[in-house]
């Protein structure tokens, strides 16, 4: 399998109907599912002129800067692809609402509480204002309010506020002060009105709160869940049936499968769901505790995706043949272009792209580096990326004595500059979907070096032309 280049000879039409891509949230240094994801979004927009809806679940206060920041980057189209979430499109809209929020204060005057010296709250207080203290806790750029903490004369936190970074509260956090833990959630709209209340309890074995139950004030009254996922799917619901067109709700990450497959499918709804990761454990027979949802439900499946056809094959021993299964591989919207090759690189510089994350095993790629710096002391290696494994990923450059060879450069938005630059790019994962970093590593005429995992290496480098295939953990 070669890169694949988007082109109008290769597209074929496909059916008029509303896509939902169906993710989590939106992270903000996103990897290669979410960007695999938005560049479906621009295919079907621009390439076929199909609405695409990019569909996320969680509550997330930095939701409407992240949309404009893909928008403004161009990432997706804005007159095919929205981007819309559980709690800013359907919960807070379709509501009556439990109450007001009047203990509001305005912004300027928190900015002016907070700054105010102790001698002046006291002297406040001596005149009669029982105001709480305040205290505040601002985004990066250290003058817009994130959250905005009250405390009363004992110093004891009694509510939290957050604001997203448009200024606009959208939740108050309410604490017990005896147990020093939070007890309620209130949710606000922009209407200023409590949409929804999320209410917890203590629980003696785990020591600490739980949620006990979700209230919903839907338009219909109220409405009382148990967890977030009921409320998913009553918009997954609400979305199948607010019209008559054809609708297909394609899932890429496991753990929404639940969310969306659950729900009755009303007679213009499809299921899909693409695949992504390896699904079996210890052997091709064991399932994957997150892939069970997908087996579990494959007869309400209308279509199951596969980005390599060793993946697809590996499928059919556990569920065996089925005629929704399809192979899609990954498509990017750029071939080679020769110019690159003509970009000066960097003398023995190597460089990795990838989310910091356990699966990505870069444990092992610093290590083979300290191999290197053996034999070439001046060699470089570049990681960009963030993620949980960034405290053991530094150690490890510390423990090797690499910290003038191995460096960690955070996020990068320009990776094509990266992969330029770059002699090679290494691959040293457990397991892949497919490793959509190699494919605009090859896009940039930048060499591969990877273990041999499941799935997509061999699809994409064949040794001595584009790179190597290792044998893996070697």
């Amino acid at each position: 399998m070669s890169l694949h280049a988007v082109s109008e000879s290769n597209i074929k039409q496909i059916p008029d109907m509303n896509y939902y891509f169906i993710s989590g949230g939106l992270p903000s240094n996103y990897g290669g599912l979410t960007k695999s994801l938005l560049l479906r979004s621009k295919l079907f927009g621009e390439e076929c002129n199909q609405n695409t809806f990019f569909l996320t679940f969680r509550f997330d206060l930095e939701l409407s800067s992240k949309i404009d920041e893909l928008y403004n980057n161009a990432k997706i189209d804005k007159k095919f692809t929205s981007v819309i979430n559980l709690f800013d499109d359907f919960l807070s809209e379709k509501t009556n609402g439990k109450r007001l929020y009047d203990e509001r204060i305005g912004l300027d005057q928190i900015k002016k509480q907070a700054g105010m010296g102790k001698f002046a709250k006291t002297v406040s207080r001596l005149f009669g204002n029982k105001n709480n203290e305040i205290s505040v806790v601002y985004y990066g750029d250290e003058k817009t309010i994130r959250y905005v903490d009250y405390w009363n004369d004992k110093n004891q936190l009694i509510k939290r506020e957050e604001y997203t970074k448009n200024g606009n509260l959208v939740l108050i956090t309410h604490f017990d002060v005896q147990l020093n833990k939070m007890y309620l959630q209130e949710y606000i709209n922009e209407k200023n009105q409590v949409y929804l209340d999320k209410l917890y309890v203590w629980n003696n074995e785990a020591k600490d709160v739980q949620l006990s139950h979700i209230i919903w004030y839907s338009l219909e009254g109220e409405i009382k869940v148990k967890d977030e996922s009921e409320l998913r799917q009553y918009w997954i619901e609400h979305l199948q049936n607010e019209n008559d067109k054809p609708k297909l709700f394609l899932v890429d990450s496991r753990p929404q499968d639940k969310h969306v497959f659950k729900v009755k499918k009303s007679p213009s709804s499809y299921y899909g769901a693409i695949i992504h990761n390896k699904h079996y454990g210890n052997n091709k027979y064991q399932i994957k505790g997150r892939y069970k949802e997908v087996f579990s439900q494959m007869y309400n499946l209308d279509a199951v995706f596969f980005i390599t056809e060793e993946q697809l094959e590996d499928f059919k021993l556990i569920s065996g043949e089925q005629e929704t299964f399809f192979f899609t591989p990954h498509t990017i919207d750029k071939p080679l272009n020769p110019d690159v090759l003509n970009v000066p690189s960097e003398k023995y510089k190597a460089v990795i792209i990838s989310r910091l994350a356990s699966m990505k095993n870069l444990i092992h790629a610093v290590k083979a580096f300290s191999l290197v710096v053996k034999e070439i002391p001046e060699a470089k290696l570049d990681i960009f990326g963030s993620g949980e494994d960034f405290e053991k990923i530094k150690k490890e450059i510390e423990d090797t004595k690499l910290k003038n060879n191995v460096f960690l450069k955070g996020y990068t938005d320009n990776p094509d500059s990266e992969f330029q630059k770059a002699w090679l790019t290494i691959s040293t994962s457990h397991f892949e979907g497919f490793g959509l970093s190699n494919m605009e590593a090859l896009s940039n005429g930048c060499p591969v070096v990877t273990y041999d995992y499941d799935y997509g290496a061999r699809s994409l480098v064949t040794d001595g032309v584009n790179g190597y295939v290792i044998e893996q953990y070697n």
